[in-house]
């Protein structure tokens, strides 16, 4: 017979291993994008999920498209790091924000 404290450490274990399991899968990039000049940072998804916003160390944003993985648009103006990036409900604008104290639309 099993004790309780036994059967409990096995179960938590099994568990564990098929969160794992489920966790590392979900975590298989399905797409890289890759931004050879910068770092892309704090990346925001558009409302349709065809494109994802990214905000960069070089003062950019970039547009890209999910399904191509190609930059659609290279978004310029900020003086240091975008850090925040944001969709509009509609997606037909983004906000970006930046150390510099502006926020851009």
């Amino acid at each position: 017979m099993i004790g309780q404290g036994l059967f409990r450490a096995v179960y938590v274990a099994a568990f564990l291993a098929v969160a794992t399991t489920y966790v590392s899968a979900a975590a298989t990039p399905i797409r890289q994008l890759t931004n050879t000049q910068a770092s892309n940072i704090r990346p925001a998804w558009s409302p349709d999920g065809k494109k994802i916003v990214t905000g960069s160390m070089d003062g950019t944003a970039r547009i890209w498209n999910v399904a191509t993985g190609a930059t659609e648009a290279t978004l310029t103006g900020h003086q240091s790091e975008v850090q925040p990036v944001a969709w509009s409900p509609d997606g037909r604008s983004i906000a970006t924000g930046c150390k510099d104290r502006k926020v851009r639309l």
